[in-house]
């Protein structure tokens, strides 16, 4: 007698897949209708109808313009990207300030710092200090002369933290 038992066979009712394969193939073309119609947007795209491509017209007023589509992959992306950049300025004021604290120079409500030694001190957190200077700048977050800093050639520069900048660092710790 032989040890082996014969594996246990599924059998599905032949109704039930006819079923499934047809509300597949309907989901599918369902979905392919949507691509296509998406696509006939796209000015890049090989679904142009007569080899010609409509000319949509942009309207730099529309609040969706240059901006992802809502609920998408990408709107989802660049929320969690503006998310981390806002932390990071947030621990950049902080960082501004503690500083500013340690500096006998600094003296009174301002707080200050000069790029010097700010670069040589976030240079070990992170290589993008200029980057996130300039976007706290954008946002109003510090304020300093010059478009770009350069290190050594803008050590001297001042970085002040406005009071924005100081609400973020309230907020905080």
């Amino acid at each position: 007698m032989s040890s082996f038992e014969p594996l246990p066979t599924f059998r599905r009712r032949s109704r039930e897949v006819a079923v499934s394969a047809k509300d597949r193939a309907a989901l599918f073309g369902s979905m392919q209708k949507a691509h296509t119609e998406k696509q006939l947007d796209n000015p890049f795209s090989e679904h142009n109808p007569n080899g010609k491509m409509p000319v949509k017209k942009l309207d730099k007023n529309d609040p969706t313009y240059g901006k992802p589509l809502k609920g998408s992959v990408t709107e989802k992306r660049g929320n969690e990207a503006n998310s981390q950049i806002h932390k990071e300025i947030e621990q950049l004021c902080q960082i501004i300030y503690d500083i500013a604290l340690n500096d006998p120079k600094v003296l009174g409500p301002e707080c200050w710092v000069k790029f010097g030694p700010l670069f040589e001190y976030y240079n070990r957190i992170s290589d993008k200090v200029v980057g996130l200077l300039l976007r706290a700048r954008k946002h109003g977050h510090l304020t300093f002369e010059g478009e770009m800093l350069f290190q050594r050639r803008d050590d001297h520069v001042v970085i002040t933290l406005t009071p924005s900048g100081l609400k973020l660092i309230k907020h905080h710790s």
